[in-house]
């Protein structure tokens, strides 16, 4: 199974590799809104908003990244494989609580917007 689909990803913010990085969920992106007409249903092209937002698994030893500061950054997901995705234009909207788990190690949800998104 994992010869035939994208199973791990690299996360890579402003150039830096950022190791401690458990999962990456990219937000959806709304293309178009449906508007309810009289006699037929319309849509309308929206402003395409991008985002993404990192599980960052918290180390044991040491600092934690201070995604915070984080603005008009450049974050890029590349996936084993092949292909990345570039996030230009990226400031940290929500770093989440930590979630502490007897069987997994404590970690945090990092929510960012970003200005764009290209598919290299």
């Amino acid at each position: 199974m994992a010869d035939k689909y994208v199973t791990r990803a690299q996360v890579f913010i402003n150039g830096s590799e950022i190791t401690d990085i458990k999962d990456v969920t990219e937000r959806e992106v709304e293309v178009r809104k449906e508007i309810k007409l009289m006699n037929k249903t319309g849509t309308a092209e929206l402003t395409r908003r991008f985002g993404l937002s990192l599980t960052y698994a918290i180390p044991k030893a040491g600092t934690e990244y201070d995604f915070a500061s984080l603005s008009d950054a450049t974050i890029v997901v590349e996936k084993d494989g092949g292909g990345r995705r570039r996030y230009s234009k990226s400031d940290c909207l929500k770093v989440g609580e930590v979630k502490y788990d007897q069987e997994n190690e404590a970690t945090r949800v990092i929510e960012f917007v970003a200005g764009d998104a290209k598919d290299e």
